[in-house]
């Protein structure tokens, strides 16, 4: 995971001033300044050196940043659109770090997901919605690992329409790629904490009145394991390609990220070989989130999918929708630049079979078109 940034676990004075009486503790202070004739302070002008204003829109508090960044850090913010989707996707990002440059960027964003031109179909799932990630608790649309996190809006305080991709808040911290460290678990603690944090103080801003609830307990962390032969992303009755076995054989073979389900989204199944060849396989039942891959489905000149449902494959992505008991489901598989891409066609018709029977919505036929 790399070194943690520079005393990112100090600042114990900070935390103890944090829910004292700030009063008293000033009142005290500017005593003792006045009578050893250091400087005289007006009343109404008092600004203590450790005052903790919130950053990023006056959201987060200083706490979480230090947590992550250390507790000598500057943070610069653009403006927090309000007005919604007719001024662009990317609402308002906010970035802190420490004064120095050395250490990791914690970066936030506010954004509207995207379906119109493609963008969050393919570089915002890669970073979000990968096998590192678990899910925040019940009542949240969101998900956490050591390195990212995010949360969606609730659908009474969203800026896009009912029939719209949701808003989601994000934060980016370190590498996406981690080790098993030892603070991993503090790691995520701190960012699932972040995110609802941030998520309610960017909601007050909108002017919502609603609140979201804090995260639940994140299930275990999940880590690279070798992918079996048998139950591939967990699943009964998908077994690994051909392909995929040989390689086995040959001692190169293919490894396993497999995320829990999360509200509406997931489990996440990533298949690969190192860092740049991987494949995603997502499933998708919020159908507010499943409408990021909307314009994927059916496009013309694609290789379409014919059976129990509609979707299509094109290049890097392929997508399935098909309606389940519980509405409709939108099956995803995104492919990074160096994966097998006819690996990859083999594997996503067997994995919306399979994920199918899991969800109960019966024997789906998935090929590809003649």
């Amino acid at each position: 995971m790399g070194p943690p940034a520079p005393g990112r676990r100090g600042g114990r004075l900070r935390r103890w001033l944090r829910g004292r009486p700030g009063a008293a503790l000033a009142g005290s202070l500017a005593g003792a300044l006045l009578a050893g004739s250091l400087v005289a302070w007006k009343t109404d002008a008092l600004t203590l050196p450790w005052r903790e204003d919130p950053v990023c829109w006056d959201a987060l508090s200083r706490g979480t940043v230090a947590d992550l960044v250390g507790d000598d850090f500057r943070a610069d913010e653009l403006p927090l659109r309000t007005e919604g989707i007719s001024s662009g996707r990317v609402l308002a990002t906010c970035r802190a770090m420490r004064p120095d440059g050395d250490g990791w960027t914690m970066t936030a964003s506010v954004r509207d997901l995207d379906s119109l031109y493609g963008l969050d179909r393919r570089e915002w799932p890669a970073e979000f919605l990968n096998g590192l990630m678990t899910p925040l608790g019940d009542g949240l649309t969101g998900m956490v690992s050591p390195g990212r996190a995010w949360v969606a809006l609730p659908a009474s305080c969203r800026l896009t329409g009912n029939y719209d991709p949701p808003t989601v808040v994000d934060v980016s911290w370190g590498d996406l790629h981690i080790s098993r460290a030892d603070d991993a678990e503090e790691d995520r603690a701190v960012l699932a904490r972040g995110v609802v944090e941030l998520a309610n103080g960017v909601m007050d801003r909108f002017g919502c009145a609603d609140r979201l609830p804090p995260p639940g307990k994140l299930p275990p962390l999940t880590w690279l394991e070798s992918a079996p032969e048998d139950e591939l992303c967990g699943l009964e009755g998908l077994r690994a390609p051909e392909a995929m076995r040989r390689q086995a054989e040959e001692d190169i073979g293919y490894d396993q990220l497999l995320s829990p389900a999360s509200e509406g989204v997931g489990p996440v199944c990533e298949l690969g070989l190192g860092r740049l060849e991987r494949l995603r396989l997502i499933t998708i039942e919020d159908p507010a989130m499943a409408m990021v891959y909307k314009r994927s489905v059916g496009r013309v000149g694609a290789e379409a999918l014919e059976g129990d449902g509609v979707g299509s494959f094109v290049g890097d992505l392929g997508v399935f929708q098909a309606e389940c008991p519980d509405g409709e489901v939108t099956f995803v598989a995104q492919l990074d630049d160096y994966f097998d891409a006819d690996l990859a066609r083999e594997l996503f018709p067997a994995y919306v079979r399979a994920e199918g029977l899991r969800l109960g919505c019966g024997p789906l036929r998935v090929l590809p078109k003649p």
